[in-house]
């Protein structure tokens, strides 16, 4: 079969091309010279077109020098290459930076002068002006933009809204993540397939824009991955890639990498589009040193199975919505807000504890008393322990809980158990009172009437008191009060009432619609 036959099979090239092709040259065998030139790279171009769309092209046209996986492009694009030079000037200098620079506070100030200059610097990772004016010149050498602007969300309405997608992963999947100005997104997810959960991370680029130093993912060895092309049950060609050896899949962006005893093994599923480039990863776990090949593959076809790659690749994003967002406020219902709630014994009591420990620093707390700290130091809790001769905390508990008609714990366990809120509970009191971490890393307390506890969450609450805030109501129907400090705009308080205390959650880093999924995602009906 010649070339025009073989074009001919596959669709045929435009008359109207080739008559001007034609046009250009008069001489017959200059023009039947460039009519199957055409025709060849015509060839080519819808090959290529066509394997990219299917996601041919596996893991050795994206792994860069480093072994990092571009996530915006093949090697030879102008992302894959401006990525490549990034990584490799920046890993031998944040080392050397981190050498010279030693325990002194880091100097912020240079990123407040163009927002190119703090993007630079929250979204890519620069540590000083010379790293982030190097990312900038990078990418204007390959032509480049760089990304302005992420917006992180935990709540499905709000990302899918954000990212302009439906729900790609079926109404059932968990979504959440990162969503950047142009709507490329980083989507952490967690897929109930028949196996069990299943989390991974699905990842959306454009071409033109350099990819974000904070989400690579490194490969330890390729050669250890088997490949296969696979078509989903959508149809949609992918290229799919498993590793065969027990590896670390580094996810610095995603939620759901944790540690654990068992075998990890890495797996990709690519999938390309002109324009867009978008690439799944996680992980299967085995309990011995390698997984059954056949087994392997069909759990990942099933997770191919389950995403609609088409779906993920649509482009309505309505990040704008979000910039001017206002809180919805709902009716108060009785419920109290931060004021209110310093007003009450209970917390009277832990703030005057906490005034006194402030004014005694380095007082001893007794033998036998523990200040058990949780999440980096960021929850101290107290109880008394034998009295030691000279100390003073034994009486102050004890005459800070007769003051306030309270009982202060005498008890407490650390746990590692599901709370009723999605997260751990790490620590329960023998008055009732217990706190640990929600699932995106946010403190929480629940504080039973008649209790008296210590907690560095309540430090900030005075301040946060005076900031505006507004009632919502969840679809559970409950009412809570949230608001975000003034003076720290990166801490949020969430306040709920229910018949035997109060329950507490402290946002890291909140915008506002964040801590509107956090009331989302309580249980707080369960509290009693």
């Amino acid at each position: 079969m010649n070339a025009l036959r073989l074009f001919e099979a596959v669709g045929g090239i435009e008359d109207r091309y080739l008559a001007e092709a034609d046009a250009l040259r008069p001489a017959v065998r200059k023009r039947r010279w460039l009519r199957v030139t055409l025709i060849a790279a015509a060839l080519t171009c819808f090959f290529s077109i066509a394997a990219y769309a299917a996601g041919w092209f596996g893991l050795g046209a994206r792994v860069t020098p480093a072994q990092d996986l571009s996530l915006s492009g093949l090697l030879g694009s102008e992302e894959a290459q401006a990525y490549a030079e990034w990584v490799a000037f920046r890993d031998p200098y944040f080392e050397q930076f981190l050498d010279t620079q030693g325990d002194g506070p880091f100097d912020s100030d240079w990123t407040e002068e163009s927002p190119e200059l703090q993007a630079a610097a929250a979204l890519y990772g620069a540590i000083d002006r010379e790293s982030a004016e190097r990312l900038l010149a990078i990418a204007a050498a390959h032509r480049l933009t760089i990304h302005t602007d992420a917006l992180r969300f935990s709540g499905r309405k709000n990302f899918l809204r954000a990212a302009g997608v439906p729900a790609f992963a079926g109404d059932a999947a968990d979504y959440r993540g990162l969503v950047y100005e142009d709507g490329s997104y980083e989507a952490a997810l967690t897929l109930p397939l028949d196996s069990g959960e299943q989390p991974l991370t699905l990842q959306r680029h454009f071409a033109g824009v350099l990819q974000p130093t904070g989400l690579e993912r490194t490969l330890v060895e390729t050669e250890n991955f088997i490949e296969w092309s696979y078509r989903n049950a959508h149809g949609q060609e992918l290229s799919l890639a498993l590793s065969t050896a027990d590896e670390h899949l580094f996810a610095s962006g995603s939620e759901h990498v944790t540690s654990t005893a068992d075998a990890r093994f890495p797996f990709f599923l690519l999938y390309s589009r002109p324009g867009q480039t978008l690439t799944a990863m996680g992980n299967l776990y085995g309990d011995g040193s390698a997984l059954e090949e056949a087994s392997a593959r069909a759990r990942l076809e099933a997770i191919a199975d389950a995403l609609d790659f088409e779906a993920a690749a649509a482009t309505e994003n309505d990040t704008a919505y979000y910039r001017p967002y206002t809180p919805v406020s709902a009716p108060a219902n009785g419920a109290p807000d931060l004021a209110s709630f310093l007003t009450v014994p209970e917390v009277q009591a832990s703030l005057a504890l906490q005034r006194e420990l402030a004014e005694a620093a380095g007082l001893e707390i007794g033998r036998g008393a523990e200040a058990a700290v949780h999440g980096g130091g960021d929850l101290d809790l107290l109880r008394s322990g034998d009295a030691i001769p000279g100390t003073r905390i034994d009486a102050l508990l004890e005459e800070l809980a007769a003051r306030y008609a309270l009982r202060y714990p005498g008890a407490y366990s650390r746990l590692a158990e599901p709370g009723a809120f999605g997260g751990e509970i790490r620590y329960r009191l023998d008055n009732g009172a217990f706190g640990g971490f929600d699932e995106e890393r946010c403190e929480f307390l629940y504080l039973p009437r008649g209790s008296f506890f210590a907690a560095s969450l309540l430090y900030a609450l005075p301040e946060a008191a005076e900031s505006p805030g507004w009632f919502y109501q969840n679809a559970a129907g409950d009412t809570v009060w949230l608001c975000r400090t003034e003076g720290d705009t990166r801490v949020g308080y969430l306040l709920y009432e229910s018949e035997g205390g109060w329950f507490l959650l402290l946002v890291n880093s909140p915008e506002l619609w964040q801590l509107e999924e956090a009331a989302e995602r309580l249980r707080l009906s369960e509290l009693g």
